[in-house]
């Protein structure tokens, strides 16, 4: 049996920054290209779930991994994690969204450490937020969570995370012994983000 499997939820609109952010070229590199580069030095297995059928088309012309489709209509990241863990073989998963483009390999390594004898491995910063898109989850415990949520139509990811028995809420400081400046949670949702990235060429 598979130990890791990363998963690359690429399911997103874009709405607020108006092209497809898995796209983005950073050097030359897609944005997706670069989150599946990093956890894939993590893992036995990448997974990549999008909203429809032609984005899928079009990341397979680029990606050589499995791509796949939610099923689940209007539940967002929910349904990407979802079908990723049904699909998914190895024990623990790790979930993260296609925008970070400095996706620290180190951290994504620790994550998965960290969420050895646990349902979850979640890091959380000092004012209590949570990351569950850039964590690691036990797949039976999680896609059943996925399931119960689903059914009564609860559509926030810690509607399941509230129903994982044993997790792990890795503090940000922890983390921060890793990668100083967090850059690893750095994602791109609007325009003036593209700009922090510095040379970005949107295609």
């Amino acid at each position: 049996m598979m130990k890791r499997a990363g998963i690359i939820l690429a399911g997103g609109n874009s709405s607020r920054i108006g092209v497809d952010k898995s796209l983005i070229e950073m050097n030359g590199e897609r944005m997706v290209e670069r989150v599946i580069d990093r956890v894939g030095r993590c893992v036995d297995e990448i997974i990549v779930v999008v909203g429809k059928e032609d984005k899928k088309i079009e990341l397979g012309k680029i990606l050589d991994v499995k791509i796949l489709i939610d099923s689940i209509k209007g539940f967002g990241p929910l349904a990407g994690i979802y079908e990723g863990l049904r699909y998914a073989r190895a024990e623990y998963c790790g979930i993260f969204a296609c925008d970070l483009p400095f996706l620290n390999v180190d951290v994504v390594d620790f994550l998965f450490d960290s969420c050895e004898g646990f349902d979850a491995a979640v890091p959380m910063w000092e004012n209590g937020y949570r990351e569950p898109l850039h964590s690691v989850y036990r797949r039976i415990p999680m896609l059943d969570a996925c399931e119960i949520a689903i059914k009564r139509g609860a559509r926030r990811i810690f509607s399941c995370v509230g129903m994982l028995k044993n997790v792990n809420f890795v503090p940000i400081e922890d983390i921060k012994e890793i990668d100083s400046e967090l850059r690893s949670f750095f994602n791109v949702n609007t325009r003036d983000d593209l700009k922090k990235l510095g040379e970005t060429e949107l295609i």
